[in-house]
């Protein structure tokens, strides 16, 4: 009877992660039938380009070359560079370019949340009431030339926030890196782009969005290791609108090492549990005023907790099956687990593949591996839920690629 109890209970939890990704799968439907929404041009915001920088100096001279020929009015627009902490000439390289720095050395605080927050200060004392909007960008990016007149559509549509859409400077640079390129694919693709269509909120993702001044009023005030997603529950909260732009296309270069991306990945899921603790009440308290957002956000921020349970889950049914049949089946039954989780995630993979046209056939080593990078997070999520000084670390960029050479 007890085991029939457990063995019930093991195949809830494992079920759970089905319900979780059944939910992203009818995105990934909805995104399949979405058209990439074009915005129609608008009067000219004032854009203030604020880029945070740590030791780019091989990298930021192509932001910086990118973001001085965008199609959109010189008077409107001008660059802004944060380098914190930085040991290099990163600044030099900056001025050189024509932006505008700030430079800021502080061993003790050495996230991007902060170094945004200094760099959003300087600017709204020193440049008061100019600006209409702000675009944040990495040092590693790099943009289209239309990119700035695509944000400033989107903004004019009625949005606060507009998140531009995440290209792969180094996608074919090796296993790694396509398989990080894929998950920024699956995010803008199977998450921003059906949410948008949905009325529900676009999560912000770092790099290469806009958000207007008015919703910054207050500064940028972010506290976990997640600034980005941390910033987008903010907004949510009190009413701001956040949506995609497609056609605001930029890159950014991804890990091409395996151990810096774990260590990303460990990062994320660390940031994830701190977003849920500060936030996931409030948003319980906020369904009643903003419903579906709310919901939404939910949702995204029980990442943590729902692989959390599933891999619970799955070693509880491995251990029945050692207690029931030997321990030959704990391992057997552990594969079988796993690779039921797989299949659970698999679909979302080739429709994102078919969606970006990129010939699953061409690329079955990915499509195979892409679930087990979506469920690495599940083996984080037991040191991560513990963990609580893990201190925010930049990743090096190499990859020089200018925007000329990747249109082509």
């Amino acid at each position: 009877m007890g085991i029939t109890i457990l063995t019930i209970i093991s195949n809830i939890m494992i079920s759970i992660i089905f319900m979780y990704y059944g939910w992203i799968f009818l995105c990934d439907i909805i995104g399949v039938f979405c058209k990439k929404k074009k915005y129609s041009e608008a009067e000219p915001y004032t854009f203030a380009i604020l880029v945070c920088a740590r030791n780019e100096q091989s990298v930021i001279g192509n932001l910086l070359d990118s973001l001085n020929r965008q199609e959109y009015p010189e008077e409107k627009r001008k660059v802004f560079v944060v380098a914190h902490n930085c040991s290099d000439e990163t600044a030099a390289v900056a001025r050189e370019h024509g932006a505008v720095v700030f430079e800021r050395n502080n061993p003790d605080e050495r996230s991007k949340g902060k170094a945004l927050s200094y760099g959003i200060d300087r600017i709204q004392k020193e440049y008061p009431g100019e600006f209409e909007a702000l675009c944040v960008f990495d040092a590693d990016n790099v943009a289209c030339k239309d990119f700035l007149k695509e944000i400033n559509a989107a903004l004019h549509s009625g949005a606060d926030m507009v998140q531009g859409f995440r290209n792969s400077k180094n996608y074919h640079q090796n296993g790694v890196s396509e398989l990080f390129g894929a998950y920024w694919y699956q995010i803008m693709i199977c998450q921003n782009l059906p949410h948008s269509a949905m009325k529900l909120p676009s999560t912000i993702s770092g790099t290469g969005f806009a958000v207007k001044m008015d919703a910054l009023k207050d500064g940028w005030k972010t506290y976990t290791l997640l600034e980005d997603i941390e910033f987008t529950c903010q907004m949510t909260l009190t009413g701001k609108k956040s949506i995609l732009a497609p056609y605001a296309q930029f890159y950014d270069e991804q890990p091409a090492n395996l151990w810096t991306g774990l260590c990303q990945r460990y990062r994320w899921s660390v940031g994830g549990y701190q977003v849920l603790r500060m936030y996931f009440p409030k948003f319980v308290k906020a369904v009643p005023k903003i419903g579906g957002s709310a919901l939404k956000m939910m949702a995204d921020l029980l990442l943590n907790p729902v692989l959390l349970i599933s891999l619970v889950g799955c070693i509880l049914k491995s251990v029945i099956s050692g207690i029931t049949g030997g321990p030959f089946w704990v391992m057997i039954d552990l594969l079988i687990n796993i690779g039921v989780v797989w299949i659970s995630v698999l679909p979302v993979t080739i429709i994102l593949f078919c969606r970006q046209k990129m010939n699953p056939l061409k690329n079955l080593c990915t499509i195979f591996f892409f679930p087990f990078f979506c469920l690495v997070s599940m083996f984080f999520a037991v040191p991560a839920l513990f963990a609580r000084n893990y201190e925010w670390k930049p990743i090096p960029h190499s990859d020089s690629k200018t925007i000329d050479m990747l249109e082509q």
